[in-house]
This record gives C-alpha cells, sequence and structure tokens, in this order.
C-alpha cells in the first residue's frame, strides 16, 4: 500500500523520519503542510527518508502529494497549531474526494462508494432550502433539453408531511 504522510515542522525532524521508517506500509511521499519556522533551516525541507513535498497552504501541500505520489491511503501525522480540527476536516474531504481514504491518529475515512448508475448523462438540481430557484431552474432545464431535441426525465421528491397541508 502506497502512503502519503502529512507531516508539520513542529515535530522534530528525526523522530518523523523514523516513524515513517517503521510504518507497516510503504510510505512513498510526505506532504509539508505548514509549520517550517521551526526547523533548523527553514528555507530547506527536512530530510524524512522520502521525498518531501510543500505548498503555500495545508491544502496545496496535500493536493501536490495527491498528484506527484498517487498514495492509496493517507495518514495525517500532523497536529496543532499548524492542523486545528476544522483544517483536518477540509484535507480529509479533499483526499476523499480523489479517492484516496484518509487516517487519524483515531479515525479513517474511507470514499464513499461511486457506482454508476446511469447509462445516459443525468444533471441534478438539489437544494435543502424552501424558495432558493430548484424549480425554475429545474424546468428551464427541462425546455433547454427539449429545444435541443433531448427529452428529459424528472424525478421529484415530495415534500414530507401530511397528505393535505
Amino acid at each position: 500500500m502506497r502512503v502519503l504522510a502529512l507531516v508539520d515542522g513542529e515535530h522534530y525532524p528525526p523522530v518523523v523520519r523514523s516513524a515513517l521508517e517503521s510504518a507497516p506500509a510503504t510510505v512513498v511521499g510526505a506532504a509539508l503542510l505548514g509549520g517550517i519556522e521551526k526547523l533548523t533551516d527553514p528555507t530547506s525541507l527536512p530530510d524524512l527518508g522520502v521525498p518531501v513535498v510543500t505548498g503555500a497552504t495545508p491544502d496545496a501541500a496535500l493536493l501536490e502529494g495527491l498528484a506527484r505520489f498517487t498514495p492509496d491511503l493517507v495518514v495525517d501525522l500532523s497536529d496543532q497549531p499548524v492542523v486545528d480540527a476544522r483544517v483536518r476536516m477540509r484535507l480529509a474531504a479533499r483526499a476523499l474526494a480523489a479517492g484516496v481514504p484518509y487516517q487519524g491518529a483515531d479515525f479513517r475515512f474511507d470514499p464513499p462508494p461511486r457506482p454508476h448508475l446511469a447509462a445516459k448523462p443525468s444533471v441534478s438540481v438539489i437544494g435543502t432550502g424552501k424558495r432558493t430557484g430548484k424549480t425554475a431552474v429545474a424546468a428551464h432545464l427541462a425546455r433547454v433539453l427539449r429545444e435541443r431535441g433531448t427529452p428529459p426525465v424528472i424525478v421529484t421528491m415530495g415534500r414530507g408531511g401530511p397528505p393535505e397541508p
């Protein structure tokens, strides 16, 4: 299994390197998410025993790591103050959107299954708010499709509640 490790400069690089070397899977690279001001030489990337990428933001570093290393799993070894809970969940969402599981110290998120359900192209008009224009957008879309010679099929969801308002 190819692993991308998410690390920060807050942790002593030799300790991080030791952790990566003793990992039960093949760590193919590390994404340095920030905290470089704590490094001995903040102008160069730390020697972690694997290739290291970085970015202007934690998100950019993760995306660079995903693109360069094509991992099967992202393992998050970072911590506060570089990565707080909000940033961590955003990073997890980005990994999942790329189809890669995201694992932290005490949790793991796996991408949801995305079975191919339709043989034809489909469009969804969704929203949870009332009076946001969903019906108008869907009606316009149906008219455009019909004008182009594609008969639309519309599936609606009921409003819920009793049969009579």
